[in-house]
């Protein structure tokens, strides 16, 4: 049970910092137009 409970922390901290990359490059490409992933 304690596997389960560490494996379901880090899968909600992985797609927390998914979800923020995602929504920063969303506001970059509203903002400018385009992605640049140089």
């Amino acid at each position: 049970m304690e596997y389960f409970v560490q494996q379901l922390i880090n899968g909600l901290t992985l797609g927390s910092i998914y979800g923020l990359i995602a929504i920063g490059y969303t506001m970059v490409y509203g903002i400018i137009g385009m992605i640049n992933f140089a």
